[in-house]
């Protein structure tokens, strides 16, 4: 049984193979079948033909190649692509670099380690976010009251 963190099934039905990660060694499984659930997926791997062989994939993850992602409408973006960018307030001035995305009902939360701080929490809203731009490498943020504090 296959949970997506994005609530996204859709992607696996043209997929013919995952990479699996998270045990002893990253390996390549061929799907051999595919049966969309009401929230879930279950895929059926070739050569895992065993609930003990089966039980050995519970709590990995599955890698999908980039080119294999569904492009974003509008403003959009995956995790992965924010990763390390540098937050900037609207005058320039460095925060830090994003180092880890929560993700959260209301919004994502980006959590920016800072030189002059250990972490500062982001709320990724529109009030807030003001800019990304993924080919400098920045994030331009709107500072408000007591974000920083």
């Amino acid at each position: 049984m296959v949970t997506s963190s994005t609530g996204e099934y859709s992607i696996f039905e043209k997929m013919a193979e995952v990479r699996i990660s998270g045990g002893k060694v990253e390996q390549t499984l061929r799907i051999e079948r595919k049966v969309t659930l009401k929230n879930r997926m279950a895929l059926k791997f070739e050569g895992i033909d065993t609930a003990e062989e089966a039980s050995q994939l519970v709590g990995r993850e599955l890698a999908i190649e980039e080119k294999d992602l569904p492009v974003l409408p509008g403003e959009h973006f995956y995790c992965y692509e924010l990763m390390g960018l540098k937050v900037v307030d609207t005058d320039g001035e460095v925060i830090g670099e994003i180092v880890e995305i929560l993700e959260n009902p209301a919004n994502d939360i980006f959590v920016v380690k800072s030189p002059q701080k250990e972490e500062i929490l982001i709320p990724a809203t529109k009030g807030v976010v003001r800019k990304i731009d993924l080919e400098k490498g920045l994030i331009e943020i709107k500072l408000i009251p007591g974000l920083l504090d």
